[in-house]
């Protein structure tokens, strides 16, 4: 599909869901693709339909949880992020989003715990790292909080968060120094 349009990988899923309806992989496929297409509510509508035909498909009910999310739905997504964590708990997906939701709904002390979790499941998930250090800063844990921005840097920090805090709580003072604790 990667060397094809978005319309003509398109309409070679929707070829492939008329020989075979109940597909719930074709059901995501498409829902990736309408989702580049930003036609996120026909995006929404197959991953629904794609965790209706398998209930036990953590993507779906990921991507689900994605869209309710940029829909503006905490609860849903949540609920969602929930059955993938039940789905998955080896993935560091539904526990990561979670706690990112928790954030999303300014409950800081939540959040951190449930990212804490994250980031002592998997250490080398820099966003965890990131995600908690954000947590801990708004939760008022200053310095807990550097140290998991810390963190996430040495892994390799996708994200600007950071670098953005780091760089707030250093103003007014000497210097924070990065490299060491």
């Amino acid at each position: 599909l990667r060397t094809l349009t978005r319309e003509k990988a398109l309409a070679t899923v929707n070829q492939i869901l008329e020989l075979n309806p109940k597909d719930p992989y074709g059901f995501v496929v498409r829902g990736k693709i309408w989702n580049d297409l930003e036609q996120y509510d026909k995006a929404l509508e197959d991953f629904e339909t794609a965790a209706r035909l398998d209930p036990k498909d953590a993507t779906a009910w990921y991507l689900k949880s994605l869209h309710w999310l940029r829909k503006g739905d905490l609860d849903r997504s949540i609920a969602d992020i929930e059955r993938v964590t039940a789905l998955a708990p080896e993935s560091w997906m539904g526990p990561y989003h979670r706690g990112e939701l928790l954030l999303a709904r300014e409950q800081w002390s939540e959040a951190a715990a449930a990212l804490d979790d994250v980031a002592r499941r998997f250490p080398k998930l820099a966003e965890a790292h990131s995600a908690l250090g954000r947590a801990l800063v708004r939760s008022g844990r200053l310095e807990e909080g550097r140290k998991a921005y810390r963190q996430a840097i040495e892994i390799g920090a996708v994200n600007a968060w950071p670098w953005v805090d780091l760089a707030a709580m250093a103003e007014g003072q000497e210097r924070i120094d990065i490299a060491t604790e």
